[in-house]
């Protein structure tokens, strides 16, 4: 039996933090989360207990209250771990790079979350191959940080990519689904295609409609 200090106690922590974090127990989340990365600095447990995605849990928590500061850091360590452990075509490597583009898209820094995203695109497109779910969702993300910057044919492009691709891996009814037709159809709208804007938009409330009976 594994003691609370021993370091592959550190998984049952993050697992612990998880759920807080569902829970919306932030401070309590937080503190596991913490717990759980002391307990692998300065170990050999570190070697085979993988820190990274513990650091992108507790990241994604700062960057859900707002603290980009601190999260920027932690997405960082992460993915350096990730690129020492499994060079730099590794799917887990494409999805700090998302991690990372994401919390620039938030922040307003476009370039530097354009710059993440494709690098981040180009690794899941290696490793996972073009029609794999996070391929899809890279797409999507991309799409709308195109669609924000005004690059309408792009992110045109790249939306429907990333529908044909999550209505693949996901389903059709799925809430990504839904959300992804959302954002096609403001794409849609910004383009003068008002009439097929309000067909993408129809069916994506469809899919919340049938989701919620």
């Amino acid at each position: 039996m594994l003691g609370p200090g021993h370091p592959e106690s550190a998984m049952g922590y993050n697992n612990l933090a998880g759920l807080y974090r569902k829970q919306g127990r932030r401070v309590k989340a937080e503190t596991k989360f913490r717990l759980a990365l002391a307990l692998l600095q300065g170990t050999d447990g570190a070697r085979s207990v993988d820190p990274a995605p513990i650091l992108n849990n507790l990241a994604a928590l700062y960057k859900e209250k707002g603290l980009y500061a601190c999260a920027e850091p932690l997405y960082q360590q992460a993915l350096s771990l990730r690129l020492a452990r499994s060079g730099g075509r590794h799917p887990a490597v494409g999805i700090c790079l998302n991690n990372l583009a994401n919390l620039y898209h938030a922040q307003g820094l476009s370039e530097f979350a354009d710059r993440y995203y494709r690098e981040a695109l180009a690794v899941r497109e290696t490793t996972s191959g073009q029609e794999a779910a996070l391929t899809g969702t890279i797409l999507g993300n991309w799409a709308w940080l195109q669609h924000e910057r005004g690059l309408l044919d792009e992110a045109k492009f790249r939306y429907e990519r990333a529908l044909v691709i999550q209505q693949k891996t996901l389903g059709s009814s799925h809430p990504m689904v839904a959300m992804l037709l959302d954002r096609y159809a403001g794409l849609l709208r910004d383009l003068g295609q008002r009439s097929q804007a309000g067909l993408v938009a129809t069916r994506a409330a469809a899919i919340r409609a049938q989701r919620n009976n």
